[in-house]
């Protein structure tokens, strides 16, 4: 899989198969249904694909795929806001008003953790370091995981000339400097690695700035972190501090970044298919052998009204959400 995009369907049916097998789930999947999220964005094709492995190699009875961005929306429990996810191998800016996605300035980029990896590697030969076979490099991602962190108005100053040891799988220790903290820069300026966007702050400022004039307060002030880069040490600062100085005047900026972000897409996911007024949503196995592997996108928009039946529901039972308990103008959550 590269951004997203499944380049090898036999190799990808085989993890599959994998996950059903008794050392990992033990399911029949011909007695559960399939519920799967996948990038923003991907082409309908894939899809559809997938609508044929499930249904016919694998026999489940149903079947439903969701974006991720909707379903981390869902799980922190909003109706409303601006998510930015950072996948492995994608970024998504994915604006959603009262359940429904502003699909015309959804924006996708094929950036995420995999390229920070990819430059903290190049990073690390100029300094002498050379990691080039795929278990160097899965070395280098969870060196990566483990010292990296943003540089922010706070700490930019006082990462310069510091360093960190991580111990390496042979026992020797390696000292990290610089490379800690630039590998994470080319999220926020990723000409660094090539890449022609602006970088996360910019983009997620400019998308909620494309919406409608009346939408952008609530856009701004529910910003929601999602996927494991997100978990960066200091990321979501360096995106408020980023925000602060871009956004007009008086603008209040609110970003949430819950401790279980690098698996909410699956959090709320679990929660959505588990819900009665979920089960409509569903792709029955009938349906797919009456319509074929086209059905799989009819009920795409019904998600949006499924979620924000569910959420305007959580709303009145929790009464006023907790961000809007705080006085600041700019806060993380």
């Amino acid at each position: 899989m590269k951004h997203g995009i499944v380049e090898n369907w036999d190799l990808m049916e085989s993890i599959w198969k994998h996950i059903y097998s008794k050392s990992q789930l033990g399911l029949d999947s011909r007695e559960h249904p399939a519920f799967l999220s996948q990038a923003v964005l991907s082409p309908k094709t894939q899809s559809e694909k997938i609508a044929e492995i499930f249904f016919e190699t694998f026999e489940v009875p149903a079947l439903y795929i969701a974006p991720e961005p909707l379903l981390s929306l869902f799980a922190s429990g909003r109706g409303t806001g601006l998510v930015l996810d950072i996948g492995e191998g994608v970024t998504t800016y994915f604006p959603v008003y009262d359940g429904f996605a502003i699909t015309p300035h959804i924006r996708r980029v094929d950036l995420g953790g995999h390229e920070v990896t990819k430059y903290l590697q190049l990073l690390l030969r100029k300094a002498g370091h050379i990691f080039t076979t795929s278990s160097e490099l899965e070395v280098v991602r969870q060196i990566k995981e483990s010292c990296s962190e943003c540089v922010t108005s706070e700490t930019g100053v006082s990462l310069q000339g510091t360093t960190v040891d991580y111990v390496l799988p042979d026992g020797n220790v390696l000292k990290l400097g610089a490379e800690r903290w630039e590998c994470c820069e080319s999220l926020f300026r990723p000409q660094n690695i090539g890449q022609e966007s602006f970088g996360v702050s910019r983009d997620v400022f400019d998308t909620i700035m494309a919406c409608d004039l009346e939408l952008r307060k609530d856009l701004f002030s529910n910003v929601l972190l999602s996927g494991g880069v997100t978990l960066t040490r200091n990321f979501a600062k360096r995106v408020l501090d980023d925000l602060k100085k871009i956004s007009p005047p008086n603008t209040t900026l609110r970003l949430f970044a819950p401790p279980e972000r690098a698996r909410s897409a699956w959090v709320g996911g679990c929660v959505l298919a588990s819900l009665s007024p979920f089960n409509s949503m569903w792709i029955t196995k009938e349906e797919y052998g009456m319509e074929g592997a086209s059905c799989i996108h009819k009920k795409a928009m019904l998600l949006c009204v499924c979620l924000e039946l569910v959420c305007g529901t959580r709303r009145k039972q929790q009464g006023n959400h907790q961000s809007e308990k705080q006085t600041n103008k700019q806060t993380i959550q």
